[in-house]
Formats: C-alpha cells, sequence, structure tokens
C-alpha cells in the first residue's frame, strides 16, 4: 500500500485530480510488467490487486464520474 500512496501524493502535488480513486487497504495495488525479447515480441505478466475487486458498481460510478468530468 506503502507505493500506492506515494504515487498518489505525486499525483496531487503535480495537479491530477483523484478524487475518483477509491482505495481498497485490504488488497495490494495491482502492476504490469511488460517485457520485450530482442526480436520485438512483448510478454505482460499482470498482478490485478486490488483491480480484480472492482464490482460493476464500482466501475459504473467511476464512468459516470468521467463522463461528468469531460463535459
Amino acid at each position: 500500500m506503502g507505493g500506492s500512496n506515494q504515487l498518489l501524493t505525486h499525483l496531487q502535488q503535480v495537479g491530477v485530480d483523484v478524487s475518483g480513486i477509491e482505495k481498497m487497504p485490504q488488497h495490494s495495488t495491482g502492476i504490469a510488467q511488460i517485457s520485450v525479447d530482442q526480436e520485438g515480441e512483448n510478454s505482460i505478466i499482470v498482478a490485478p490487486g486490488a483491480n480484480q475487486w472492482i464490482t460493476p458498481e464500482i466501475y459504473e460510478s467511476m464512468k459516470m464520474l468521467s463522463n461528468k468530468r469531460s463535459c
């Protein structure tokens, strides 16, 4: 959780609106690692963390929030 708090703090300091971010302290932050081999082929390893716990209700509320901000 420490890394996510540092990222949120940094985003706020540089003026990013993070009010739509919902913390899930019982779950770790999701990450993805992308590796590219010498031929340019990539492999993506995902640990979804809290992202796997996003319910349809949370998704819809975030979508509505995003739509209000883009108007």
